[in-house]
C-alpha cells in the first residue's frame, strides 16, 4: 500500500472586496471565468490565489449592536451576579453609614434625608463626606481601593499596543469605577430617606401600644415592657440632652429599622441599579471600545443565530458552505425517531425535527479548485 499525502491551501493573496457592489463582481467573476481558466488548463490550473470576498459578519453587524443593548437587563438575566454586586454595595455603604454616625458626618443632614434635607443635597457634598470616612476609617478605605484596582484589572484592553494599553485601562477603569461609586451611594441616600419615611408611622404605633400596655394581660404587658422600655428610655435620653446647636440624634426606634430594612433594601436594589451599571459598562465597551464582547453576548444567554460549515469534497475542489441558523428548534420541536421502522433520515439521528429547521447560507460558497504542482518545464 502506497499512502497519498494531499495538501489543501488555504492562503489568500488578494485583499477583500471593499464593499457589497466589489463582492457582487468577484461572485459574476467566479461563476464566469472559474470555468474559463479550468477548461483552457486542462482540468488543473496553475497555482493562483484564491478570488477574496468581503468579510461577513453572522449576525450582521447592525443586529449584533441592538442583540448588545441586552445587557441592559444585566440583573434579569444573571441575577445571581446581580445580586453579588448589591450585596458589595450593601457593605460598602454600611461601613460609611457606621461611620457617618460614630463621627459626627454631614453634621446629622444625612440622618435627616426626607425630613429636613434632600437626596441632591447631600450628594452635592458626599465627595468630601467620603474623604472624611476614609481617613476615619482603613477598612473603608481598603474595600474601595480593593474594588477600584479589580475594575482597573478587568478592563479588556489586552489588544491594545504598549503604552495605550495601560490608559485605557486606567480611563475605562476608573469611569467603571465612578460609575458605581456614584450608583451605591446615591442608593444608599435613598434607602435611608425611605427608611425615615418610613419609621414615623411604626414609631407611632410602638408608642400608642407601649402606653397602653396597662389594659392587656399581664404576661403581654410583661413582654412589651420588656421589649420596649429601653427604647423609650433611650428616646427621653437624647430629648433632654438635645441643644440648639446639637439637634437630637435619630430615635432608637427609627435605628433599630434601618437596622432591619438597611441590609435588605440596599441588597435587592443594589442588585438592580448595579447590575445595570455593569450591563451598561459592556454595551458601552462593546459599542466604542470593542472590548469584553464574549462576556456580553455570553451574558445575554442567547440560544439563537448558531453556524457552522459544511465541507464537500470532490476529486479536483473543496466546496465549504457556511451555514446559518436564526432560530434554533426549542425542546419542543424534536420527536424520537419511530421504533420498528426504518429512519427516514440517512444519518439514522435519535430525535428528528418536527418541522423543518430554517438553515440558510451566510455567504456564497467557497470553492477552493485543485492545482498543478509541478514545474511549467517538465
Amino acid at each position: 500500500m502506497k499512502g497519498r499525502r494531499y495538501d489543501i491551501r488555504l492562503k489568500r493573496n488578494t485583499k477583500a472586496a471593499d464593499n457589497v457592489v466589489g463582492q457582487a463582481v468577484q461572485d459574476i467573476q467566479d461563476v464566469i471565468l472559474d470555468p474559463l481558466q479550468k477548461n483552457a488548463l486542462g482540468g488543473l490550473r496553475k497555482r493562483q490565489p484564491l478570488p477574496a470576498q468581503a468579510p461577513k459578519c453572522y449576525p450582521d453587524k447592525g443586529r449584533s449592536y441592538l442583540l448588545s443593548l441586552g445587557n441592559l437587563l444585566f440583573p434579569f438575566y444573571n441575577p445571581t451576579f446581580a445580586i453579588g454586586l448589591g450585596i458589595i454595595y450593601w457593605l460598602i455603604t454600611w461601613q460609611f453609614q457606621a461611620l457617618v454616625t460614630q463621627h459626627g458626618i454631614s453634621s446629622g443632614k444625612i440622618d435627616m434625608l426626607g425630613i429636613s434635607t434632600t437626596v441632591a443635597g447631600v450628594m452635592a457634598y458626599m465627595p468630601l463626606y467620603l474623604i472624611q470616612a476614609m481617613i476615619n476609617s482603613i477598612s473603608l478605605t481598603a474595600m474601595l481601593g480593593g474594588l477600584y484596582l479589580t475594575l482597573l484589572w478587568y478592563v479588556d484592553a489586552f489588544e491594545q499596543p504598549g503604552l495605550r494599553r495601560y490608559l485605557t485601562q486606567f480611563v475605562v477603569g476608573t469611569s467603571h469605577f465612578l460609575a458605581h461609586l456614584t450608583a451605591m451611594f446615591t442608593l444608599s441616600m435613598v434607602v435611608v430617606m425611605l427608611n425615615n419615611w418610613m419609621a414615623p408611622p411604626i414609631e407611632r404605633q410602638l408608642n400608642a401600644l407601649y402606653r397602653s400596655r396597662g389594659e392587656q394581660a399581664p404576661i403581654i404587658r410583661d413582654v412589651i415592657e420588656e421589649s420596649l422600655m429601653p427604647l423609650q428610655r433611650e428616646a427621653q435620653k437624647r430629648e433632654t440632652t438635645a441643644t440648639a446647636t446639637e439637634p437630637a440624634k435619630p430615635t432608637p426606634i427609627r435605628e433599630v429599622i434601618g437596622f432591619m430594612s438597611y441590609p435588605t433594601l440596599m441588597v435587592l436594589l443594589g442588585a438592580v441599579v448595579g447590575g445595570m451599571v455593569w450591563g451598561l459598562y459592556w454595551v458601552v465597551a462593546g459599542l466604542f471600545g470593542r472590548m469584553h464582547a464574549a462576556e456580553a453576548f455570553a451574558a445575554l444567554r442567547i440560544k439563537n443565530y448558531k453556524n457552522f460549515l459544511r465541507l464537500k469534497f470532490e476529486q479536483d475542489k473543496l466546496t465549504i458552505y457556511p451555514l446559518g441558523i436564526d432560530k434554533v428548534p426549542g425542546p419542543d420541536h424534536w420527536m424520537n425517531a419511530p421504533r420498528g421502522r426504518a429512519n427516514p433520515l440517512p444519518s439514522n439521528p435519535k430525535l428528528i425535527a418536527v418541522k423543518p429547521i430554517d438553515v440558510r447560507l451566510i455567504e456564497n460558497p467557497i470553492v477552493i479548485r485543485a492545482y498543478d504542482d509541478t514545474p511549467a518545464d517538465s
